[in-house]
């Protein structure tokens, strides 16, 4: 049984994989490779990255078998609330770490599955992995801003507007909570990943956000305080004119 630290490494080293440069002649081996790796710590069939370049005719049939090898991925679940509603049955109280974990694994296997040929797959490991997440959404923004984005993503470019603009609202509605007072800084890195700190991850953009609101606050109050002191040196000159 993989521990929480297989899934954080699991996470890093399939990220570093999968952002390598592909060969034209061998498209998305790279990433099917990172996926494999992810897939291999979830207990789950890997798909095979030797297999030539498929087509777009044997991409589908490649992309339903991986997904009928899992039953819990249902890639015809659709709009947010469909996914709400078939994670209610589940238990309310909050994931185990390894839980959350196996959930990250999940999430990242779909993001890195959606720059690929199996989008159904990408998308059913993506919304299986939601589920854990959203019983405490305060806790992991970044993780579900992330995956709402690409939902958005992949339903708009299947010109499906109305479920696409839900997934993009969702991750409006998150970030808002992200941006406004008094909760900016807070819980925005998921602890499961708080070692994933590669180039472009959840943890490091995290970090610019925060490095960035700080900067943005420090600059209004030095230009408040600037105003204070110059509304009191013409409060003065006043006064001398005046004598």
């Amino acid at each position: 049984m993989p521990t929480v630290q297989d899934f954080v490494d699991g996470i890093r080293q399939a990220y570093s994989i999968s952002c390598r440069e592909e060969d034209e002649a061998e498209p998305y081996k790279n990433k099917y490779e990172a996926v494999d790796l992810l897939r291999k710590l979830l207990g789950e069939r890997a798909i095979s990255a030797d297999e030539p370049a498929p087509s777009a005719e044997n991409s589908e049939d490649k992309s339903s078998s991986v997904a009928a090898s899992s039953a819990q991925h249902n890639s015809d679940i659709g709009s947010p609330d469909a996914v709400c509603s078939s994670s209610a049955v589940l238990s309310t109280s909050r994931p185990s770490e390894a839980e959350l974990g196996e959930a990250a694994v999940r999430i990242r296997c779909g993001l890195i599955l959606l720059e690929t040929d199996l989008l159904a797959d990408g998308q059913s490991s993506i919304e299986a992995g939601l589920q854990p997440l959203e019983k405490d959404p305060e806790a992991y923004l970044a993780w579900l801003i992330e995956s709402y984005n690409a939902l958005g993503a992949l339903y708009s470019d299947r010109g499906d507007l109305p479920v696409a603009l839900e997934w993009l609202q969702r991750a409006e509605e998150l970030y808002r909570r992200v941006t406004g007072t008094g909760t900016r800084h807070a819980h925005l890195v998921l602890p499961v990943a708080v070692s994933d700190r590669g180039p472009g991850g959840p943890a490091d953009e995290q970090q610019q956000q925060q490095d960035g609101q700080q900067q943005r606050e420090e600059k209004e109050g030095k230009e408040d305080a600037k105003v204070e002191v110059k509304g009191e040196g013409a409060g003065e000159a006043e006064t001398s004119g005046a004598e």
